[in-house]
């Protein structure tokens, strides 16, 4: 049990930032407001969501070191701390945007 919670729970927090509750709540405000219409671009995203955790997946699967380090170690440190900071920036403001859903569907 102990070896499956170990394999599975990184993919169980993956999950839950990906589908998170601003997540929820925008499909069901659009679907609520614009019935089928917003299908479309809901699909686009779950596809492009489930793209990005499939790139990340491969991408741990084969590099030796962790991303930040293979970073560093090819394209230097400096290269590697913008990128760090571009990312860091980048989900800090998709968090803001759950949150922001999240106080926008309650209202």
């Amino acid at each position: 049990m102990k070896r499956f919670v170990s394999a599975v729970g990184p993919a169980l927090i993956v999950a839950a930032v990906v589908l998170g509750p601003g997540s929820i709540l925008t499909s069901s405000k659009v679907g609520a407001e614009h019935g089928l219409l917003g299908i479309p671009i809901i699909v686009v995203a779950a596809l492009l969501m489930m793209s990005m955790v499939a790139l990340a997946a491969r991408l741990g699967a084969v590099c030796e070191y962790t991303l930040c380090t293979e970073l560093a170690r090819r394209l230097g440190r400096p290269v590697a701390v913008a990128i760090g900071l571009v990312l860091f920036a980048l989900v800090a403001i998709f968090q803001l945007s759950n949150n922001v859903a999240v106080v926008g569907g309650i209202e």
